[in-house]
């Protein structure tokens, strides 16, 4: 009786209860399903790829929890379900690859970034899933030896093999003995491990990542060009109000040449700004006479030690002649606000609109960094007063 119940835990040993294999826990399935809420995109891919393949679902969740997560872990194989072990398979195709990597850098702990990727790579897999007749037989041919290796080691115990509500053996098969379930079950394993390294299947893994990097790296872009990922307000707005926000600028083709314009002035004006020289570093550059005692040559101090030439080094002072360095350098001065004025006009219509106000976006992102207030006064051929409209954004306090 003791060998029956070592096979008996051995054979359970076997048997998994992940149905996901990324490492994840209830918060990140609450963090998607949120997602998913209010995500048309997700929602659709998600409906139909259930329809077509049942453990998508479980799919979809593994492929957020490895964009977003801080770490994402593919699972043990022994922890995963037998059901889902060609998730676990597609997982660790896409994984394993560079592109992958970029990708990461793109979206880990980025909610917008995640999301964005997980629009593209659920839809491009879920294509993918479509084709994959061969590898989905492969993980029909596991569950079905897991069932006979599950009836085999209950037989073996002395419990049975009847039908037991977890599954039935594959319909006419034989009955097998618990080694034999035991190889047959890793031997389906093997065969739906290697049906994913074929080359064809590698290449539509690696398009499918280079479908989600440009997208997100245009999302990425965009945030940055319209300098959204300094502005406080944005940063606080509900998950589904700043994918609201991005989806109308992005199927804007005149916002997102402003944008695109916008970023280049952007950062010419941040480098600019940068290479400002700060108070205290200077450069000498001259010799010249007047009053700055703190810039004073040392011939000129050692006057002060001689009694006699005391009287003459105050004399030159008052003078304003004594030597002197000269240095160059740019201090910092006091800044006001900005203010843009912008012919509104029909005038204006085309490229000369989308130059200016790509300018303005610039130098709204100069007045955030120097924390000065921006106004942006709009003007036509009117000359009503009341036609003016002027845009008003304030520092903080």
């Amino acid at each position: 009786m003791k060998s029956l119940k070592h096979h008996n835990k051995s054979i359970n040993d076997q048997i998994a209860f992940s149905k996901h294999t990324i490492e994840c826990d209830p918060f990140d399935i609450e963090f998607f399903e949120e997602i998913k809420d209010k995500n048309t995109k997700i929602i659709n891919t998600a409906t139909e790829g259930t329809k077509e393949y049942e453990q998508f679902p479980e799919l979809h969740q593994d492929l957020f929890s490895a964009l977003y997560r801080y770490k994402p872990e593919l699972m043990d194989p022994k922890k995963v379900d037998k059901k889902f072990l060609l998730n676990r398979e597609i997982m660790d195709q896409l994984m394993e690859t560079d592109r992958y990597k970029e990708l990461r850098n793109l979206t880990q702990l980025d909610k917008v970034n995640s999301t964005v990727a997980t629009e593209v790579l659920g839809k491009q897999v879920f294509d993918i899933l479509k084709d994959l007749k061969e590898q989905r037989d492969a993980q029909q041919a596991v569950s079905d030896a897991m069932n006979e290796a599950a009836k085999a080691a209950k037989k073996e115990a002395g419990e049975g093999g009847g039908d037991d509500g977890d599954g039935d053996t594959a319909e006419g098969s034989e009955e097998l003995t618990l080694k034999e379930a035991q190889e047959r079950l890793k031997e389906a394993e093997d065969k739906l491990e290697d049906s994913l390294k074929k080359r064809e299947i590698k290449s539509k893994f690696s398009n499918a990542l280079d479908e989600a990097i440009g997208t997100t790296q245009q999302t990425s872009e965009m945030i940055t060009n319209w300098g959204l990922d300094n502005d406080n307000s944005f940063s606080r707005k509900p998950y589904h109000e700043k994918m609201s926000l991005l989806n109308k600028l992005k199927n804007s083709p005149k916002l997102l040449e402003i944008a695109k314009l916008a970023g280049r002035f952007r950062n010419l004006a941040v480098r600019k700004e940068k290479e400002k020289v700060k108070v205290g570093f200077h450069e000498v550059y001259d010799i010249s006479r007047g009053d700055n005692i703190t810039r004073a040559l040392p011939s000129e101090y050692m006057k002060l030690a001689k009694p006699a030439l005391k009287l003459q080094f105050l004399k030159e002072l008052a003078d304003k002649s004594i030597l002197q360095y000269e240095i160059s350098g740019k201090s910092e001065k006091g800044k006001g606000a900005i203010v843009m004025c912008l012919d509104s006009s029909g005038s204006m219509s085309g490229e000369p609109e989308i130059w200016a106000k790509s300018v303005g976006l610039a130098l709204l992102e100069v007045a955030i960094i120097q924390k000065r207030n921006f106004f942006c006064i709009h003007f036509d051929s009117a000359s009503d007063l009341r036609h003016l409209h002027t845009n008003k954004f304030l520092k903080p306090d």
